[in-house]
């Protein structure tokens, strides 16, 4: 009787094998795929927020050096006013679309944003001194911000 019941047992194994296989490995590859897909569309989205952040940055970071330049009587009448208030909207709209992609609770997100408030002071008072100071610190938290961003997109994150 065990001997009858070894090849039984052995069917049974067998059967519940290709069964497992046929079950297991599907809900296995689709499970991986997911995750390769989400990681994938993650790592796109993440570029896309550094291109943008930085491009944001780079047209501040001039519109401020405009501003630090600007000499009063420079643009004079309606046109020159017009001109001047575009061009400290922009900067407004740039600073708070800095802010908006940057995380409040990182410490390099509140240092950059602190010192774009401080740029956009020294720039407004004329004090080059402090501005290229405080550009050049803008500028290294801005790259360690990227940098970091960069990191997570190349290991996938």
């Amino acid at each position: 009787m065990v001997m009858t019941e070894m090849p039984a047992l052995t069917a049974i194994a067998a059967i519940l094998t290709a069964l497992a296989a046929v079950i297991i490995a599907p809900a296995m590859a689709n499970r991986t795929a997911k995750l390769q897909i989400r990681a994938n569309v993650v790592s796109v989205n993440r570029q896309a927020w550094i291109d943008k952040l930085r491009d944001e940055l780079a047209e501040l970071f001039e519109l401020l050096t405009w501003r630090l330049l600007q000499r009063p009587g420079t643009s004079t009448g309606e046109e020159g006013a017009r001109y001047e208030a575009e061009k400290r909207s922009r900067i407004r709209l740039l600073t708070n679309k800095v802010r908006l992609r940057l995380n409040p609770l990182e410490s390099d997100s509140q240092s950059l944003v602190d010192l774009l408030t401080r740029l956009n002071q020294a720039a407004s008072r004329g004090e080059e001194a402090d501005f290229d100071e405080l550009m050049e610190k803008a500028v290294t938290t801005a790259q360690t911000i990227l940098k970091t961003e960069w990191r997570r997109v190349k290991n996938g994150e």
